[in-house]
């Protein structure tokens, strides 16, 4: 007979715990009822629970204390906790529950027929692993019986591999499960990602602002520490995102021409000032007889080269970085294998770490965290991009004299130089731009974030209106008439999408150009603000230069 799930309900009004137990009882499960987070945790001594739904205001003992209590103890750590509330659902705490241990954040009235589905994939779950505990437990019965009774071998071989089918069947539902906690996960990070970035957009903006007006030395080195931090923590949030986007499959290749030379030429510009400062030998060797013309995703080769090219560069305290391209030859007529090889002295990787560095979080096993500032992300994110392009990436290395990481990339079909002329023009100095007379509006629900559009724009002939939401854009744009205007996406009153529609649709405005400003880092954000007719884009933080470049699309300039 199948044993049926428990679940625990804690709530000190009786009369919650029984519409909650009502609710449950139509599953097929036993519920144990609490009215309090001591008698909670003494029902967790003599019982094994698929689940815990918490109400968050209790006298004595609150949920999220409980929640902590249940997270130190080997028996509960496990159990999935669900809190159930009628105060509050602002993120603070949602995020609050969640940092308590919580899967799950319910506000009250809640739909029982929605509840009952949520917790049914909880049963089915546990049931799940009381059937793969019951399988191991009579696995090792058979072996045992198979040692004392060999003439029974035919027979539970046979009921052996039925059991590997069994057991594969239920390794596909598991991964099903992980599929859809992937996707959560991914969401999760896209909000976080935006929550990060819009007030990190202030800070590292008027770090810069600051960076060229501060004198005092020693001010300056504290200026820098926080502009390296800074950049540490949207490295860290971007190789998050990206990773989150390989495991849910959102990664496809989208190859175009591409002049792989450039490429290497942006290299070489990006990591000149890091070389220079820790004193190594930097060299970028390209055979000349690879074509200027190759059908390669660019974004996901350059990120490649970037990241390996820094991973080399981060562990090589003394000597030499060396990236080489070479090109060898495909059984396919007009295709080439592209090799790169970056090269380097450094510190080397012991041969049995080799596998372990490409997963994600793992470092080299004694690497010293705080000297390398090593996440554990760069070389899996690599690993898996390689495998997108249908790309191989190998390791030698020896330690106390340096690595090679080498990476191949076939068929790659050859191809005429087709890019546009826009792209082969060199961009003007930004630095020394001033504009003609114009008034551009600064839409932004952030104070700070509008201030920083000042700041970035001070001095370059620009008269600068602001609004708080989109509302007031679009009645100053209506008032005022601006030449541009640069806009948030997510404020209140009204959104950037909304008042975006407003200004295509009036006859006398739509003719204004709207540059989108956000904190969203997903590429499908950016599709969809193209999409809704913004004429450009700028993701925060965003910086002098970026916001300079996007601009000077509409607006007339000089250089002076």
């Amino acid at each position: 007979m199948k044993e049926r799930s428990k679940i625990l309900i804690v709530d000190d009004k009786p009369a919650n715990l029984l519409t909650l137990a009502d609710t449950l009882g139509k599953l097929d499960t036993e519920v144990i009822k609490a009215s309090c987070g001591n008698d909670a945790i003494k029902a967790t001594l003599n019982n094994d629970f698929a689940l815990m739904i918490l109400d968050v205001l209790m006298p004595e003992m609150d949920g999220y204390e409980l929640a902590r209590i249940l997270r130190t103890r080997d028996e509960t750590k496990h159990i999935p906790i669900i809190f159930m509330t009628a105060i509050n659902s602002e993120r603070d705490y949602v995020f609050k529950g969640y940092q308590s241990g919580a899967v799950d954040y319910i506000v009250k009235p809640y739909d029982p027929a929605i509840l009952q589905n949520k917790i049914n994939i909880f049963i089915q779950l546990d049931q799940q692993k009381k059937l793969i505990v019951k399988s191991n437990e009579l696995l090792q019965k058979e072996i045992i019986e198979r040692k004392q009774k060999d003439r029974e071998l035919i027979q539970l071989n046979k009921s052996l591999e039925q059991r590997v089918v069994q057991r594969t069947a239920e390794l596909a539902n598991a991964k099903t499960d992980a599929q859809r906690a992937n996707k959560t996960k991914s969401a999760f990070l896209a909000d976080m990602s935006h929550e990060i970035r819009s007030p990190m957009n202030a800070i590292l903006g008027f770090a810069n602002v600051l960076k060229e007006q501060l004198k005092d030395k020693q001010q300056q080195k504290y200026l820098a520490t926080i502009l390296t931090n800074g950049q540490d923590l949207l490295a860290l949030v971007d190789d998050l995102l990206d990773l989150s986007k390989i495991e849910a499959g959102k990664v496809e290749p989208k190859p175009s021409t591409v002049d792989i030379h450039d490429i290497c030429g942006e290299i070489e510009q990006i990591f000149v000032w890091k070389v220079l400062e820790k004193e190594l030998d930097f060299s970028i060797e390209v055979e000349p007889s690879i074509p200027a013309g190759l059908f390669l995703d660019r974004k996901i080769v350059r990120q490649v080269l970037i990241n390996l090219v820094d991973n080399a560069i981060k562990f090589t305290q003394k000597g030499f970085v060396k990236l080489s391209l070479l090109q060898l030859p495909s059984k396919k007529n007009g295709f080439l294998d592209l090799f790169i090889s970056v090269e380097d002295s450094g510190i080397g990787i012991p041969e049995d770490q080799h596998k372990i560095i490409f997963e994600p979080f793992k470092t080299q096993s004694g690497q010293d965290v705080d000297k390398y500032k090593s996440k554990g992300l760069g070389l899996s994110i690599t690993k898996s991009l390689i495998g997108i392009m249908n790309g191989t990436i190998f390791l030698e290395s020896v330690p106390g004299t340096g690595s090679v990481f080498n990476v191949i990339l076939n068929d790659i079909k050859i191809v005429s130089d087709d890019r546009e002329e826009e792209y082969k023009k060199e961009k003007p100095g930004l630095n020394n731009i001033s504009f003609d007379k114009s008034t551009v509006l600064a839409v932004d629900d952030r104070q700070d974030n509008r201030e920083l559009l000042n700041a970035f724009l001070k001095n370059r002939n620009l008269e600068i209106m602001e609004a708080g939401n989109g509302k007031e854009a679009v009645d100053l744009a209506r008032e005022c008439r601006p030449e541009l205007i640069i806009m948030d996406l997510r404020m209140p009153v009204m959104n950037g999408y909304e008042a975006i529609k407003i200004l295509q649709n009036d006859k006398d405005l739509k003719s204004i150009p709207v540059i989108a400003l956000t904190a969203s880092a997903m590429k499908e954000d950016e599709e969809r603000v193209l999409k809704a007719g913004f004429n450009g884009y700028l993701k925060k933080p965003v910086n002098l230069n970026e916001l300079l470049s996007e601009m000077i699309r509409f607006l007339p300039y000089k250089i002076i």
